[in-house]
Order: structure tokens, then sequence, then C-alpha cells
């Protein structure tokens, strides 16, 4: 960070734990406290950046390597795919113009 020195932090912190200590109270205070030494630590046991470990480094229900695989896949194809033989390709209405019509709701 460009143009912030030390002792800017350190005034920007004790401004920020002053607030905090006005607003929480005892329990939230003490929270704050056990995930800070839980970070300190590395995090909660068992958890690892990405997630939670589950045998060789993979996450469950997923099948593949921590980080390295998405939740799901949205594949692109061109008008000339042959799945896409015969079908009308062409865009409705958008979702504005399907909402604006719908009569109110009444309750």
């Amino acid at each position: 960070m460009r143009g912030v020195n030390a002792k800017g932090v350190a005034a920007l912190q004790k401004g920020v734990d002053d607030k905090l200590a006005q607003v929480l109270d005892a329990a939230q205070k003490q929270r704050i406290k056990e995930m800070q030494q839980m970070a300190a630590r590395g995090g909660p046991r068992g958890f690892g950046p990405g997630g939670p470990r589950q045998g060789p480094r993979r996450l469950p229900g997923f099948g593949g390597l921590q980080g390295g695989q998405p939740v799901f896949r949205a594949y692109r194809y061109g008008p000339d795919y042959s799945g896409l033989a015969g079908k009308d390709l062409t865009p409705g209405k958008t979702i504005e113009e399907l909402e604006s019509k719908q009569p109110a709701k009444k309750d």
C-alpha cells in the first residue's frame, strides 16, 4: 500500500478498536479474541486454504483436488453444434419484460 505509513495504520486500527469496544458485549469480544487466536494458528482444526480436508486433499462431493475444479461448468456451444440442429435460437423476452406484465399479487 503506497502512501500508508505504520503510524497511519496504527491510528486507524486504534479507532476501529475503540469503536468495537463501545459496540460489542463481553461474549462478542471473547468470540473475536478466539477467532484471532484460531487464525494465528492457521484456522480451525481440519480446515486449510480452500476448505475442509477429507482424505487426500479432496473436497466432499466434487471429486477434484482442493481449489482445482469448480462446482459446476457452463459449456458454450456454437450455433452449428449438432445438438442444437433444428432449434430456434432467437432470444426471447428479457426478465424485465416478463416481470412487468405479471399482475400485482393480492395479499
